[in-house]
């Protein structure tokens, strides 16, 4: 993992959130998380999503711009076409 602090980061995730725990604990000033599933987060710099709010925010212009996507087997599962 590169260098992350200060970054605003996309995460598309399809499972538990470790990607954003780590990418926080490194010092992300901020983690948009895109996943199926609803994840309840207290967290002040986590926002999550799920695919459909994501989507809306896209529409609307309110999502991004981020420094940086990460993903780990999220694309390899869905694919681009969802």
């Amino acid at each position: 993992m590169g260098n992350v602090t200060g970054r605003h980061l996309l995460v598309l995730s399809s499972g538990e959130p470790w990607q954003e725990a780590c990418l926080l604990a490194a010092g992300a000033r901020s983690v948009w998380r895109v996943g199926h599933g609803r994840v309840e987060s207290m967290h002040p710099r986590l926002v999550a999503l799920t695919h459909l709010e994501a989507n809306g925010l896209y529409a609307q212009g309110k999502l991004g711009p981020f420094d940086g996507v990460v993903s780990y087997n999220e694309l390899q599962h869905e694919g681009f076409g969802k």
